[in-house]
Formats: structure tokens, C-alpha cells, sequence
């Protein structure tokens, strides 16, 4: 883990186009915030491109992978390593982490280094209400996979895209809107 957010502190963020023809996205732009083993959120982070702002509110030690999304659920990318989470000057934002999830998720891989590009990785859902909506994101990647189960199953088998050895991370949410994610 390479990067450090201070919890409660602002982080300036600016949307800036891929390419000289491209566009900045579509307001209002949002943070997706992955924490390992944790739930899932997404903030509002601003209107203008240019003058964004994320706090972290995650409890100290947390390692997030984070993605910017506009409106339109385009994402801008992912950083190359997760963010870890310090003490701010304040933890007033800080939000408690849930004591126990209404569903869980789990994993037929234990060790990312044993997961090879192509390969299945098998997530489970138990609980929650059906049907669920996955979430896959990699660390140093451009997008971000997100897949609804059918009505009934409570498995999905993800066929590996990500560079070998890659961080990855899960979120599940089911119909109520609960999450949940693994890595």
C-alpha cells in the first residue's frame, strides 16, 4: 500500500479528459470508496471538474481502492495501489464500521498471487435480498465490471481480466441496497 488519506481530511481531486478530443465526464461526479473487508460507499464529491473534493470516513487502517464516477456511471480509473488510511487532525466524520452485515460474500481464492489472468474466481452470496449486483475492481485498471446475478443464484464466476497478481476487490449489493466486499 503506497498512498496514505488522512481520515476527515479533504483530498482535492480534478476530472481531467483522457485525451485532447475527449470530456471530463458528466456532473455530479462521485467517489466510489472499496475497503477491504468493508462496505462499500459512494459520496458526492462535487459539480465542477476542476474542484472536487473526497474526506475519508472510514475508521483508521481501512485499505480503500477508489474509483471517480460521473452521472453516467463512467468511471475515470482506478490508482496502481490501494489507499490506507491515517489519523487526521479530526475524526468527527469518521463513520462506525457496521458491527455485523445482513449478507456476506466470500471467495474461492484466498491469495491473489494464485489467481491467473483467465482464471475463474467464484464469489458467493448468503443472505441479503436476491437479486444481487457485483462489483469487480482492480487495482491500475481503467474500468470497473459490474455484473447483475439472476433472479435466484446466489454464485458468480468471474473469468480473471485483471495483469497477474493484481489487488483486486468484490462488492456485492443486493436488492435492498445492503453491501458487502472481499477481497
Amino acid at each position: 500500500i503506497g498512498r496514505v488519506l488522512g481520515q476527515c481530511v479533504p483530498m482535492g481531486i480534478v476530472v481531467k479528459p483522457y485525451n485532447a478530443t475527449g470530456n471530463s465526464g458528466v456532473p455530479p461526479y462521485y467517489m466510489l470508496a472499496f475497503p477491504v473487508g468493508g462496505t462499500p460507499t459512494t459520496t458526492f464529491i462535487g459539480m465542477d471538474n476542476s474542484t472536487l473534493s473526497f474526506q475519508a470516513t472510514h475508521p483508521v487502517g481501512s485499505q480503500l481502492l477508489l474509483s471517480v464516477v460521473d452521472s453516467t456511471g463512467s468511471a475515470g480509473g482506478i490508482p496502481p495501489q490501494l489507499f490506507r488510511i491515517v489519523p487526521g487532525q479530526t475524526s468527527q466524520c469518521a463513520t462506525p464500521a457496521p458491527s455485523s452485515p445482513d449478507f456476506t460474500i466470500s471467495s474461492n481464492i484466498t491469495n491473489f498471487q494464485d489467481l491467473s489472468t483467465c482464471d475463474p474466481w467464484g464469489i458467493t452470496v448468503k443472505g441479503g435480498v436476491p437479486p444481487y449486483n457485483v462489483t469487480i475492481a482492480a487495482v491500475n485498471s481503467p474500468v470497473v465490471t459490474n455484473v447483475t446475478m439472476p433472479f435466484g443464484t446466489d454464485v458468480f464466476t468471474y473469468i480473471n481480466r485483471a495483469d497477474p497478481g493484481t489487488q483486486m476487490i468484490s462488492e456485492c449489493c443486493d436488492s435492498a441496497l445492503l453491501t458487502e466486499s472481499r477481497d
